[in-house]
């Protein structure tokens, strides 16, 4: 019943703001009593249907960027790789409390999402974009915001939704 409820909260935001899963389910099943590979990993499988019906329903409305989006998904894969080497290579074989990392890790990234919503810029956006340097941005930014997710399941929403709106001229 509370799993339950804690999808109800979490679809009722991602379905209104973009954000929602990584910044509201994941720490409530933590709070809940789920570990927090598990609640990232619970986290990360939700978001991939939820975004994806998501993104078929705005490209329906007419709200997708065209091709600059592959160059965004590009580089979030890119980010994703990094997350892998960051979890096989560095963290896991040094024996750290993994879930404490997490928990940390989770802790950043609801800060830097309430950063990131302070500081939405459209008109930087619109002069980046008339200054053509728009495309050059979205690989980077994929590839931060991917590393970010992949890791705690927080980000695609609460952090790249406000770096493209203050880097880009989409509506």
């Amino acid at each position: 019943m509370v799993e339950a409820c804690i999808g109800l909260v979490g679809g009722l935001f991602i379905g209104s703001t973009g954000a929602g899963l990584g910044l509201i389910v994941t720490p409530l099943l933590i709070l809940a009593g789920y570990s927090p590979p598990v609640a990232v990993g619970t986290g990360l499988a939700v978001s991939v249907v939820a975004k994806l019906v998501g993104a078929l329903v705005h490209r329906e409305l007419g709200h997708w960027p065209g091709r600059d989006v592959w160059i965004l998904l590009a580089g979030g894969v890119c980010g994703v790789a990094v997350a892998l080497f960051l979890l096989e290579a560095a963290l896991l074989p040094r024996h750290i409390d993994f879930d404490v990392w997490l928990k940390r890790a989770l802790a950043l990234m609801l800060i830097l999402a309430a950063a990131a919503l302070l500081k939405i810029d459209r008109v930087r956006g619109a002069r980046l974009a008339v200054l053509g340097r728009t495309r050059a941005l979205l690989l980077p930014i994929g590839a931060a915001v991917g590393t970010l997710q992949a890791l705690t399941s927080a980000g695609s929403g609460s952090v790249l939704v406000p770096l493209l709106a203050s880097t880009t001229d989409w509506t």
